[in-house]
């Protein structure tokens, strides 16, 4: 007979309907009355990304034209468009002839319509260009004359050989004898080779790549972008002293804003510091005249990864920088939610935020659960809220984030907003202000992605067919608390209802200084279809958002009052579920620190969770603290805010180890007995993966139930796509066969 049909897993149409629904897009660009969008999608087949452009006519604020997509070339890895949308630049990745052995070569493309006129290959002047705004360190700028692209690149440095190399007497010049294994400092989780960034300018009359001189050698120069005039660069300087700690979703990292000429007179001399009174200066953006730098930063340093930032305005011509909004401290909390809680962004400014006038900036914030929109008056820091029009059918505390700011083809000022919801892939709107109201029109929608194959002669699953499918009869909402124990404050909580729930699964945010957003997620719209459970995300006290005294109440007091306000928002979830019954199911999904609550909520409170995944976990602090890239986490969140000394680098004491392993999950080893999937990047630089195997041995020999996953390309994030989606399908099989569903 023939050979068994494949057969796709059941749970699979599932996880790649809610892949195919999301709409994963960057910041875009509004020029000469044409958007630009672009737009991630996960293929799963290929393990990779593929990213595809919008292009649309808008002609005024109010009328949005047909959109042509295209998909980007996969040798193509950044395109930016110049600000009348004329030129366009594209940097491309070039494999050579010699095969996988030989690196990829990297080129600079500048093209006027259809018509290419300018190609540069970096060999030998750079390598790759850092174009990501992953750990802030990227950075790729048009001038705003259109003539020169300032971008940040590794530079090629000087081959270093083995003491027994033969070498020609040419290569003894240029090569470093016995200096190939010497270390070299980066910045960290998933910045490996930042230890070699430099600024670079393309010319393109001149058809020349150049570095720019006079950077200090105990920086690292990222974001740059051009003065008005086009002479001179701004950029974020990071400071060395006293060492390199991880730079990813840690923005307390000092750095200060600098100006750099661009055809200096001596090449060599040091930049001048533009905010010597700002302990942290970043995402700097000029504005459209060019007197003033828009930046985020604070004028105290603060110990924590995340913290609450000021929004800044620096003047160009007398060097002064004022404050246009101020921290918060405390909110005001009410029953439906919480009073401005001040600028929570750790991404930063959006590239294009000026109003064409420059009397108004955009930016997206943290506000509580929702990320939220704001419009900020220059001269005098006056703050509006984006609330979409009834007609736009968002519910109250949809997520919405700027996308890019611009005019139409009518010269109107509008700010393109991404918006969704936990149980909508959401759009793209339009918004301006007019009569002193936000206008509000919405893009026709992007349509779904669905990237998999289907096995020949299986029909294609509906899910497949029409993925919206997925989200059908899902209901969602914000649940609020005052916790019970001291410190006051409000806990959040997102809950999302299936019709029929089988059970809870609770999940903890990592961080622990982030929050979980009122966003699409398709890794959760995918865990309530799969098993039919319902979803709480809790955003406890420490989560950005909530003002700056809320965020702090953590610092010193991980693995207790995280936990408390995660059990506290758990048995509100159930009331809501289950009236005065709680006997449904309960599992917990966390990963990194909520991996870490996830450890503590097993340990701790062993009734009451019948399974649990972890991702990436912290579980032993102290064997962590000497391998991580940020040691002065271990510190600051199991001793508290001036546990660690920024200034020096001190190995831990007894004492400092001893606080660090009682506020550890393995503290409670020895009460675990929840059925516990682990799942771990090999190439995690922030949680060592040794965390987790530890763990996962420890919890065997106790006889606990457990699984391991390694993922032995993936760092902290576990994203690839072909590993993002084995480990979800996994969580998914392990809940739905531990919580009997």
């Amino acid at each position: 007979g023939s050979p068994p049909r494949a057969r796709l897993h059941p749970l699979v149409p599932y996880y790649a309907a809610a892949a195919g629904l999301s709409r994963d897009l960057g910041h875009g660009s509004l020029a000469g009355g044409r958007l630009a969008l672009q737009r991630s999608v996960r293929d799963l087949d290929e393990d990779r990304r593929r990213v595809f452009t919008y292009s649309m006519p808008l002609p005024d604020a109010a009328t949005v034209g047909p959109a042509h997509v295209a998909e980007v070339p996969q040798e193509v890895v950044a395109t930016l468009p110049s600000p009348s949308g004329r030129r366009d630049l594209r940097v491309l990745s070039l494999s050579p002839q010699g095969g996988a052995a030989t690196k990829p070569t990297t080129c600079l493309e500048v093209w006027e319509g259809p018509n290419l006129i300018v190609r540069i290959s970096a060999k030998g002047i750079h390598g790759k260009v850092v174009h990501s705004t992953a750990g802030s360190l990227g950075g790729l700028e048009w001038s705003p004359d259109e003539s020169k692209v300032v971008f940040i690149a590794q530079t090629v440095p000087s081959e270093a050989t083995v003491f027994f190399h033969t070498r020609s007497a040419e290569e003894q010049s240029e090569s470093v004898l016995g200096g190939k294994y010497e270390y070299c400092s980066d910045w960290g989780e998933k910045l490996g080779g930042s230890d070699q960034h430099a600024l670079f300018v393309l010319d393109v009359a001149a058809r020349s790549i150049t570095a720019v001189g006079g950077v200090a050698e105990d920086v690292t120069p990222a974001q740059p972008v051009f003065t008005a005039d086009s002479l001179g660069i701004v950029y974020v300087a990071y400071s060395h002293v006293p060492r390199k700690l991880g730079l990813v979703y840690c923005i307390q990292r000092p750095c200060s804003l600098r100006l750099a000429p661009v055809s200096p007179q001596n090449p060599e001399e040091e930049h001048e510091v533009l905010t010597p009174d700002c302990a942290v200066a970043f995402s700097p953006r000029v504005s459209p005249e060019g007197s003033e730098v828009a930046f985020l930063g604070s004028d105290s340093s603060f110990a924590t990864h995340v913290g609450a930032l000021q929004l800044k305005v620096l003047n160009l011509k007398d060097r002064r920088a004022r404050t246009l909004v101020d921290v918060v401290d405390e909110p005001q909390v009410h029953s439906s939610g919480i009073g401005f809680p001040g600028i929570w962004a750790p991404g930063g400014l959006p590239p294009s935020c000026w109003e064409s006038t420059g009397q108004h900036l955009w930016l997206s914030s943290q506000w509580g659960s929702k990320p939220s929109v704001l419009r900020v008056g220059v001269q005098d820091g006056s703050l509006s809220t984006v609330s979409p029009s009834e007609d736009a059918k968002l519910p109250a505390d949809a997520a919405l984030r700027v996308l890019c700011v611009g005019q139409s083809g009518d010269k109107s000022d509008c700010c393109v907003i991404h918006y969704s919801t936990p149980v909508h892939p959401g759009g793209v709107g339009v918004c301006s202000w007019n009569d002193g109201a936000f206008q509000w029109q919405a893009i026709p929608d992007l349509g779904n992605m669905v990237v998999m194959s289907t096995p020949a002669g299986e029909p294609t699953p509906p899910e497949l067919g029409k993925p919206e499918q997925l989200l059908e009869g899902i209901t969602w909402e914000v649940l609020r608390k005052q916790p019970s124990t001291a410190g006051g404050g409000i806990i959040e909580g997102i809950l999302l209802s299936p019709p029929r729930s089988g059970g809870l699964i609770v999940v903890p945010h990592g961080g622990p200084h982030s929050a979980t957003p009122t966003s699409y997620i398709p890794s959760y719209a995918f865990l309530a279809k799969a098993t039919g459970c319902s979803i709480l995300h809790v955003n406890y006290r420490g989560s950005i958002g909530f003002g700056k005294t809320s965020l702090n109440l953590l610092p010193g007091n991980i693995g207790r009052l995280d936990v408390d306000d995660v059990v506290e928002m758990t048995h509100l979830a159930q009331q809501k579920l289950n009236g005065p019954s709680t006997t449904s199911k309960i599992g917990v999904v966390g990963g990194s620190h909520g991996g870490f609550l996830a450890g503590h909520l097993i340990g701790q409170y062993p009734q009451m969770f019948n399974a649990a995944a972890l991702r990436n976990p912290v579980t032993n602090i102290p064997t962590m603290t000497g391998v991580t890239d940020i040691p002065d986490w271990c510190h600051v969140e199991s001793r508290g805010l001036s546990a660690y000394d920024f200034n020096s680098y001190t190995p831990s004491d007894p004492s400092a180890l001893a606080d660090m392993h009682a506020r550890s999950p393995v503290r409670y080893l020895d009460d675990i007995q929840t059925p516990t999937l682990l799942a771990l990047g090999e190439k995690d630089r922030r949680v060592p993966p040794s965390q987790g195997i530890e763990f996962f041995h420890a919890l065997r020999a106790r006889g606990v139930p457990s699984k391991l996953l390694l993922y032995p390309e993936d760092t902290h994030a576990i994203d690839r796509p072909a590993s993002e989606a084995d480990h979800w399908m996994n969580i998914a099989s392990w809940l739905t066969e531990h919580l009997e569903l």
